[in-house]
């Protein structure tokens, strides 16, 4: 039986659990994340975004990979295998037409036969397999317990249900009692999706679904402490994070992340005389595809002191997350940067959604989004956090 480090794991969110956001969740409680999206033809195809996709920062850590190509499935699949990661899970819930529209995602719910072949594919490689799936494809055709039930009899350890349709997208209201029917018929782990916005919503997910984990998702954007507070709940002891803390998170990020987008952007790494096929070499990915060395699994940038102690309120210590994915999801190339100041440029644009659900439903929110889209460097953004978390 497969076993998840924790009950509260971040979910695989497409242009939004990248490695920066997955080391500050870490660095605040999480104990389990999945990176995003990756294409596995992308893989094969050595996109040059792949390399950053599959990043590993330490920790237990799912990798996800999504398509409707067997062969290929089943070489990103070995590709992927020695590069540390803890499960492969298979994406058969993206809604987004740039994914369903090509038979992938949420589209193998239509074809549970293919779905099936696909697990088995994936499961050659070593690493338990795991899929994620939906409802079905809308209110007329909802087949999640025999579709779950026939993965697993391909082999799946473990079913996720976001318990919406295909066709609601991420609209309406998620199905918690279908995630306890689902729960009922299967002897693997299902992992429960969709409208656990806040660790008191994770609480009421566990005792309505039964279900084994939860895959957090938009209710970590913004609010890295949420497995925390999600066991400070559940221990009775609630946990209040104030904006302070909030800020010296929010910047905390922003350091990881000009340092992610400085480590993975094409142009220093020509600087350095490293290629893209390199770096992807030094990941354990071959540059040929003939062979796939293992790499243990390593943390990058350093791991960074909890903005939850008393010391970390020093400053220097939303729509749904899929909506501007694609370029993430299909490991597109980085956009090419050339100098310190355009690369600082382009890390402080990746926060700014961040940012936005930093500090949502505070006073001077509004202003502080505005704000930070002319920001154009951190000292800027650390100045913006700061007469924020002094506005109180």
């Amino acid at each position: 039986m497969l076993k998840f480090p924790d009950r509260f794991l971040l979910a695989p969110m497409a242009g939004v659990a990248d490695f920066p956001f997955r080391a500050i969740c870490r660095s605040l409680g999480c104990r389990g994340a999945y990176t995003e999206m990756v294409s596995a033809k992308g893989l094969l195809y050595g996109s040059a975004g792949t390399a950053g996709l599959l990043r590993h920062e330490g920790g237990w850590l799912g990798v996800q990979l999504f398509g409707a190509d067997e062969a290929a499935m089943a070489r990103a699949a070995e590709l992927v295998a020695p590069l540390g990661f803890d499960v492969l899970d298979i994406n058969m819930g993206c809604p987004v037409h740039k994914v369903a529209g090509h038979g992938e995602g949420s589209a193998l719910m239509r074809t549970p036969h293919l779905a099936a072949r696909l697990v088995t594919e994936a499961r050659a490689s070593g690493l338990p397999v795991t899929v994620k799936i939906r409802l079905g494809w809308d209110e007329n055709h909802k087949n999640y317990i025999e579709f779950a039930q026939g993965c697993v009899a391909a082999g799946a350890s473990a079913v996720a249900l976001h318990a919406r349709t295909k066709s609601q997208g991420y609209a309406g209201k998620a199905d918690w009692p279908a995630i306890a029917a689902l729960k009922k018929e299967l002897d693997v782990p299902v992992l429960a999706s969709g409208d656990i916005f806040a660790p008191h919503d994770a609480l009421r997910a566990l005792e309505q679904t039964n279900a084994d984990a939860l895959l957090i998702a938009r209710g970590a954007c913004g609010d890295p402490w949420f497995f925390a507070k999600a066991h400070a709940l559940l221990a009775g002891r609630p946990l209040v994070i104030t904006r302070q803390q909030k800020a010296a998170a929010a910047m905390e990020h922003a350091r990881q992340m000009l340092a992610y987008v400085r480590a993975t952007s094409p142009a220093v790494m020509a600087q350095a005389g490293q290629t893209q096929a390199e770096q992807m070499q030094t990941q354990g990915i071959s540059a040929n595809l003939s062979t796939c060395g293992p790499e243990p699994k390593a943390t990058s940038m350093p791991r960074v002191p909890s903005p939850l102690e008393p010391k970390a309120t020093s400053m220097k210590g939303a729509s749904p997350p899929m909506g501007s994915a694609t370029a993430s999801m299909q490991g597109a190339s980085p956009p090419i940067v050339t100098s310190s100041a355009e690369i600082e440029r382009h890390a402080v644009a990746a926060m700014r959604k961040h940012v936005a659900w930093y500090v949502k439903e505070t006073r001077g929110a509004a202003l502080v989004r505005g704000r930070v889209f002319e920001a154009q460097s951190l000292a800027q953004l650390d100045e913006i956090l700061r007469e924020w978390a002094r506005d109180v």
